[in-house]
């Protein structure tokens, strides 16, 4: 039994050389969730990557995976998060800015230690 959290990290390229980053999660099924990305490349092949609603209109209706919605956010969520990065970049600005600023300066945050030992996790907790 493989035991962890599965990421997949999603790279969107535009013809102007801009390359949008975002992070699928791959927990039920890594290869499933690469399927539905490969799969988002015939829809954004050639489109505008700043229509993000457009894109995720045709992905659902057209490319017929509205009735696995469920299952496909998880793959979209990279891929969606890749395409405000390229809408970042290509603007000079952070995304946070895009979407109506920050209305606070600290966030809370949480993670996952590694490892079996006290010393191990002791470090990594320092991180």
């Amino acid at each position: 039994m493989t035991q962890g959290i599965n990421s997949v990290l999603v790279e969107v390229s535009t013809d102007e050389g801009i390359v949008g980053i975002g992070e699928a999660c791959g927990d039920r099924s890594v290869q499933a969730i690469l399927g539905v990305i490969n799969a988002t490349a015939r829809v954004l092949e050639g489109e505008d990557p700043t229509r993000i609603e457009a894109f995720l209109h045709c992905f659902y209706r057209y490319a017929k995976w509205d009735d696995v919605r469920c299952f496909a956010n998880q793959a979209l969520a990279g891929v969606e998060t890749a395409l405000w990065d390229i809408v970042g970049k290509s603007a000079d600005l952070p995304v946070y800015k895009l979407l109506g600023g920050a209305d606070t300066d600290r966030i809370n945050h949480f993670g996952f230690l590694q490892g079996d030992e006290p010393e191990k996790l002791a470090v990594d907790a320092q991180y």
